[in-house]
């Protein structure tokens, strides 16, 4: 597998996610996202720097990633529920 740099694949996301409304896609880019860093990080790490990412990213600009930042609650929501 290719080395690849867990910042660009972030961004990636984030501009994938700014580009739709579609719950789904947002839910189904993070989750994609969210596995390619857990190869090189452990679960927690990954999770630290997406949240980061995220709430960055709906600081920056509150009305295209509004969205964004519900899934993002939710798929956390979900993860940890027993």
């Amino acid at each position: 597998m290719a080395e690849f740099n867990p910042l660009e694949v972030i961004v990636e996301c984030m501009k994938k996610c700014k580009e739709t409304t579609d719950r789904e896609m947002i839910a189904h880019y993070l989750s994609e996202t969210l596995g390619l860093l857990q190869i090189d990080n452990p679960e927690h790490d990954a999770l630290q720097m997406m949240d980061s990412a995220i709430r960055s990213e709906a600081e920056g600009d509150q009305e295209h990633a509004a969205t964004l930042l519900q899934v993002w609650v939710e798929l956390q929501q979900r993860n940890c529920a027993p």
